[in-house]
């Protein structure tokens, strides 16, 4: 069962890249006179802050859908997530600062963590 789920996390993580490209390339042409790395720098924090943990969160939910289902759902459940800690952290005090790098390992540990230990649901929808 893990290894099934590492096969498609190293497939998925190419295509992540391929994503991260599209966006830097669909990013430029859009802010065409900023410079190359402040949009990979931007690009790299969409997918970081989102996309990430939101897929990771999905492996749990829907390990038997495609990419395409897991990366768009994903991104809306990262956006939840992510949005949700956030607010939460800020009330127990951690400052904002640090949320950018500490909620998304977070959420991406503590989902790879339920994955090993408990099997995902196989719904493939």
């Amino acid at each position: 069962m893990s290894a099934d789920v590492l096969q498609t996390a190293k497939k998925d993580l190419a295509n992540i890249g391929i994503v991260f490209i599209a966006l830097c390339i669909i990013f430029k042409i859009s802010f065409i006179n900023e410079p190359l790395l402040s949009i990979a720098r931007i690009a790299f924090s969409f997918l970081w802050m989102f996309v990430i943990p939101g897929i990771s969160i999905s492996y749990f939910f829907f390990m038997k859908s495609k990419f395409i289902v897991r990366f768009f759902l994903g991104f809306g459940i990262g956006a939840a997530v992510i949005g949700i800690e956030s607010y939460y952290a800020g009330m127990l005090g951690l400052h904002i600062k640090y949320h950018g790098i500490i909620l998304p390992v977070l959420t991406t540990i503590i989902t790879w963590l339920l994955i090993f230990i408990k099997k995902p649901s196989d719904s493939s929808s």
